[in-house]
């Protein structure tokens, strides 16, 4: 039973077991377009910042507690993905079919003065964003797109579970959005 959970209850005294099976959970792909992975929002709570961080994946949004349900696909064969050096290259400019991942900082109208000027999202596993492990984003540059690297010593299909720390400017909120599964060179 590979792709399912096992449950199994024992009742009082051992007398009688039950036991049934439930299908594994199947992952959603995040489909081609506009994807932003990491969507940190902020509003005015009564003279404070209040921020809900999710993901808006094909025009819904996500939870932090969901993400890892989801998954970016970037097919070798396509015009936005290649292998070079020591990397899975991904660029979704060059190719519509593809999940175009970013990030956003959303800050209500009037919020603007107690909200962070600045969110940083810090890449692990080595991935990097527009040649750096880490994107900021201001009140005024709040949205971005581009190019990924995600490291592969060879150009076979490489799967990874990237987490992204996020943190205001302020260090008034921290959190963690993982994993965001991706499969390079499939």
């Amino acid at each position: 039973m590979s792709s399912a959970r096992l449950i199994t209850a024992v009742l009082a005294g051992g007398a009688a077991s039950v036991a049934f099976s439930l299908p594994a959970h199947a992952e959603t792909a995040i489909p081609a377009g506009h994807n932003d992975v990491v969507e940190l929002e902020c509003t005015d709570a009564g003279g404070a910042a209040s921020y809900e961080l999710g993901s808006h994946l094909g025009g819904q949004h996500v939870s932090p507690a969901d993400i890892g349900n989801h998954r970016a696909t970037f097919p070798a064969s396509s015009a936005g993905v290649s292998h070079t050096g020591g990397a899975w290259v991904v660029d979704a400019d060059l190719d519509s079919s593809l999940p175009d991942l970013g990030f956003s900082y959303e800050v209500a109208a009037g919020a603007e003065s107690v909200c962070a000027d600045s969110v940083t999202i810090t890449l692990d596993s080595g991935v990097t964003f527009g040649g750096s492990s880490t994107v900021t984003l201001t009140q005024a540059a709040d949205h971005v797109h581009g190019e990924w690297r995600l490291p592969a010593a060879s150009a076979t299909a490489t799967s990874y579970a990237v987490s992204l720390d996020v943190e205001t400017g302020d260090g008034a909120f921290a959190e963690t959005l993982s994993p965001l599964n991706i499969t390079a060179g499939s």
